[in-house]
């Protein structure tokens, strides 16, 4: 099993470095249900207790509709180019209840921030991909592309999912 996540302070270093702000009344609550969906490689499993980080379906397959997995992948903070990947991506769509779902804010505050939780830090490390106020950073712009939420596996999957490759999204 893989796990996506880990330890690290990387995404906060490098949104320190670049000099953002966290701005979290920009921050929308979103719809209880709200779909879901976590990009990865095709080849990528996780356990049952992993965090994973989704963003919002809709907004996911909007900016893909019109552009290459290459450079929807480097939106979403996964790839440095937009060159298309040598790899298969999937997209795993769930129902998530804002419940069950944290944003991952970048600091140490808790309580809610527009209507969901605030992950606390073994929930919301980020050492592979960049993130800031609770938003996945574009690779291709360095400015944030969509609203990031983590969740863990086990409770995404109870109500069931879709697999898709990212290219058909």
């Amino acid at each position: 099993m893989v796990h996506w996540g880990g330890g690290g302070v990387l995404g906060l270093w490098i949104g320190a470095a670049l000099g953002q702000t966290c701005d979290a009344t920009a921050l929308s609550a979103p719809s209880d249900p709200l779909s879901v969906a976590w990009v990865s490689p095709v080849r990528r499993k996780v356990a049952g207790r992993t965090w994973l980080w989704v963003v919002p379906t809709r907004d996911l397959r909007a900016f893909a509709k019109d552009q290459s997995t290459g450079r929807a992948l480097q939106w979403l903070g996964l790839r440095r180019r937009d060159t298309e990947p040598s790899r298969r991506w999937k997209v795993v769509v769930f129902d998530a209840a804002a419940a069950d779902l944290c944003r991952p804010m970048g600091d140490d505050g808790t309580g809610e921030v527009a209507g969901v939780a605030r992950c606390e830090d073994r929930q919301s490390p980020d050492p592979d991909h960049e993130q800031s106020c609770g938003q996945r950073l574009d690779r291709k712009t360095g400015t944030a592309s969509v609203t990031a939420y983590r969740a863990q596996w086990s409770t995404l999957a109870t109500n069931g999912f879709c697999v898709l490759p990212l290219e058909r999204l």
